[in-house]
């Protein structure tokens, strides 16, 4: 959650598996929507973080 790419943690732990590292790698909710929130914008798309939060807000057909 410190910004450390996790293959990179996994190499530096030694780790022969990304599963082990993501064994340990407990992400908080809050991170997740940051994580969400960078890849929107990197991609152009609408904010999904809104509709996650906002579930009467519904997607319309046309919407890509």
């Amino acid at each position: 959650m410190a910004g450390v790419d996790l293959l990179i943690v996994k190499e530096l732990l030694g780790h022969k598996r990304l599963k082990m590292t993501l064994r340990y790698a407990h992400l908080s909710p809050s991170y997740n929507a940051k994580a969400i929130s960078v890849l929107e914008e990197a991609l152009g798309h609408e904010p999904t973080i809104q509709k996650l939060y906002n579930p009467t807000k519904r997607a319309s057909v046309h919407e890509s």
